[in-house]
């Protein structure tokens, strides 16, 4: 009876282990080989938001660097031409015909076309 007893309960202990314990275990091993590729999923899916993210500030920075550098070279045309205008204006005015002024008004004019230079590179961008 003993024996019987004891086949009974050896018999038990292989079938749980044999039909309950090992299915649960590589269940077990399974998921946690789906939950290691879901997170190296996730790694590789941050990973790549985070090149994306870091090359659209890229563009965005070389973006606003050239339209500082067009602006800025706008600025100086501008400069430059107001300072043509306002020589031929002063020329035209005292009636040279040799394009030349005084010292003291072409200083004048100079200092002015400096003055909207320096303001157009504080502006837009460094001197």
């Amino acid at each position: 009876m003993a024996s019987i007893l004891g086949i009974g309960l050896i018999s038990f202990s292989i079938f749980y282990y044999l039909v309950v314990f090992l299915p649960h275990k590589e269940q077990a091993k399974i998921d946690l080989q789906n939950q290691a590729q879901k997170i190296e999923r996730a790694k590789l899916e941050l990973k790549k938001q985070a090149q994306e993210e870091s090359e659209r500030q890229t563009l965005e920075a070389k973006s606003e660097k050239e339209a500082r550098q067009a602006a800025l070279a706008e600025a100086l045309d501008d400069a430059y031409e107001s300072y043509k205008k306002e020589w031929e204006k002063a020329v035209k005015r005292l009636g040279r015909t040799d394009g030349t002024l005084p010292k003291d008004m072409a200083d004048g004019i100079d200092k002015h076309y400096q003055e909207n230079k320096d303001d157009a590179y504080r502006l837009y961008g460094v001197k």
